[in-house]
């Protein structure tokens, strides 16, 4: 998951985070919009397996961590867990 700088930072100019979600070290991106959350799997340098896990209904902000233990970053969204396979 790649993750923005911080509220009120600029995404153009500041470094961003990076953190695997996925085991096969290929960049994997958690985005969402104001009402729907993905998660998008790198599969080759320049191809991209999008799945759509969550319709949310509103809200802002997004998270990631090791939620349940499992040594597995999990995107959290809106208070909802999003397991990591």
């Amino acid at each position: 998951m790649v993750k923005k700088p911080t509220p009120g930072g600029n995404p153009a100019i500041e470094s961003w985070t990076k953190n695997i979600i996925g085991t096969d070290g290929k960049l994997d991106v958690a985005s969402r919009s104001s009402q729907d959350a993905y998660i998008s799997f790198q599969t080759d340098p320049n191809t991209w397996n999008s799945v759509h896990i969550y319709h949310i209904g509103g809200g802002e902000g997004m998270g990631s961590g090791d939620v349940n233990g499992d040594g597995d970053r999990n995107p959290v969204l809106s208070g909802l867990l999003a397991r990591n396979p």
